[in-house]
């Protein structure tokens, strides 16, 4: 992906969706000397984000006007968007104002990235400059080769190799980044549920042992979404019994490393990082 400069503005908006990626964030945008103002929709990320940020304002899910003037009132021109906002949202609390009323019905389609998309050019005709999370994380992504103490047996190699097939091509239709195989058979794809649950449901159905992979889309907007995992994604591999993880290495963030390792360690999860080249020839290159 190249590399990027790591200077931070002075000052710096976040819409935060919920997670730890946006504390994370926030705490490493203010560690490099910026003021962070923060926007988010709900009382979790609320509760999760308003002590890490200099200014943090809760907004209904669609107050796309008020969301622009927040900003343009304390003087940001530069945004990140961090954090999950379930989809499912669309069907229970999306109240659009008037502007993102139309903005909606514009829509070809509702896809995650017609929708984000959608939105980063809104902000950029009001000024206001949604930039690539990796020019600011980029040492949270998870290198190549192995990152836990046990490596991949074959048949998990050849699990992965499937599972990044499968993870690309529920990709490129912009339906999630994550699949899981099991002895070479699809287990479960990732749509609206988000990740860990499609591991908990691969648990469900095939039970333990499973292979996870996770990886960027082929046309990744790093602006607006990168592929994560962390805590809470080994857990639900620890849940549903999960043998081993897969992640697209320097595209992938991998956060609180030092919380996760040991849960990873504990139930002998074999994690690596792949690249596409990995998987050129023969399923059992991968992770070698």
């Amino acid at each position: 992906m190249g590399s990027y400069s790591c200077v931070s503005p002075k000052r710096i908006g976040l819409i935060a969706g919920q997670g730890e990626l946006v504390v994370i964030a926030a705490r490493h945008l203010r560690e490099r000397g910026s003021q962070v103002m923060a926007v988010g929709f709900d009382r979790a990320t609320a509760e999760t984000i308003a002590g890490e940020v200099d200014i943090f304002q809760r907004l209904r899910l669609g107050s796309l006007n008020k969301l622009i003037d927040f900003f343009r009132s304390h003087g940001i021109d530069t945004v990140l968007m961090l954090g999950k906002i379930h989809k499912v949202r669309m069907f229970r609390d999306f109240r659009p104002d008037t502007r993102a009323l139309k903005l909606w019905r514009k829509l070809l389609d509702r896809r995650d990235d017609s929708i984000l998309l959608a939105l980063v050019d809104e902000l950029a005709a009001e000024g206001i400059t949604v930039e690539r999370i990796d020019r600011h994380l980029r040492h949270l992504m998870a290198p190549a080769g192995k990152l836990s103490r046990r490596g991949p047996d074959r048949r998990e190699r050849e699990d992965a190799a499937l599972g990044w097939k499968i993870a690309k091509g529920i990709g490129r239709l912009d339906l999630g980044q994550t699949a899981v195989v099991k002895n070479r058979a699809p287990v479960a794809a990732e749509a609206m549920e988000g990740t860990d649950r499609t591991i908990l449901r691969a648990g469900e159905l095939a039970g333990p042992g499973a292979v996870v992979v996770k990886v960027a889309k082929p046309r990744q907007d790093y602006r607006f979404d990168v592929p994560v995992v962390g805590l809470d994604t080994i857990r639900a591999m620890a849940a549903a019994g999960a043998s081993a993880l897969a992640v697209e290495a320097d595209r992938t963030l991998f956060v609180q490393r030092e919380e996760a390792l040991p849960l990873i360690r504990r139930h002998r999860i074999a994690f690596w990082g792949c690249r596409a080249s990995d998987f050129s020839d023969s399923p059992a290159k991968a992770g070698r």
